[in-house]
C-alpha cells in the first residue's frame, strides 16, 4: 500500500536472477539484471537500523556479494537448503551483486 503514496514498500518478495532465485527484503525491489554470471539488484530499504534480507533458490557455493550504499554485516548460507540471509545496513537506494561461485574463483562454465 506504501506504494500507492510514493513511498517505500514494506515488503516486497520477486524473483531476481537465474532459476528462479527469490529475495525477501523489508522494502523495495526496483530493479534486477543478469549477466553473465553476475546478478544486480537494486533495492531500497526503509530502516535505518540493521535488518535480514534472504534470499532461496541460491545456486551451489555462496556467491560472492558486494553492497554499494550499503553495509553487510553478516551473511548465512545453507547449502543444503539453498538459502542466503544477509543482515545488511542502509536506507535508501542500494545495490546488492551476487557473482555465482563458479565465476567467483575464475572458472569457466563451458
Amino acid at each position: 500500500m506504501a506504494e500507492a503514496y510514493g513511498k517505500t514498500p514494506i515488503y516486497t518478495m520477486q524473483r531476481v536472477g537465474p532459476g528462479g532465485m527469490l529475495m525477501h527484503i523489508p522494502g523495495g525491489v526496483v530493479r534486477v539484471d543478469g549477466t553473465d554470471g553476475v546478478v544486480r539488484i537494486e533495492m531500497t530499504g526503509w530502516s535505518s537500523n540493521p535488518y535480514w534480507l534472504r534470499l532461496v533458490r541460491v545456486s551451489a557455493g555462496p556467491p560472492r556479494i558486494e553492497l554499494e550504499g550499503g553495509k553487510v554485516l553478516e551473511t548465512d548460507h545453507n547449502e543444503d537448503r539453498k538459502t542466503l540471509n544477509l543482515r545488511i545496513k542502509g536506507k535508501g537506494p542500494m545495490v546488492l551483486s551476487l557473482t555465482d561461485a563458479a565465476r567467483a574463483d575464475g572458472e569457466s562454465r563451458d
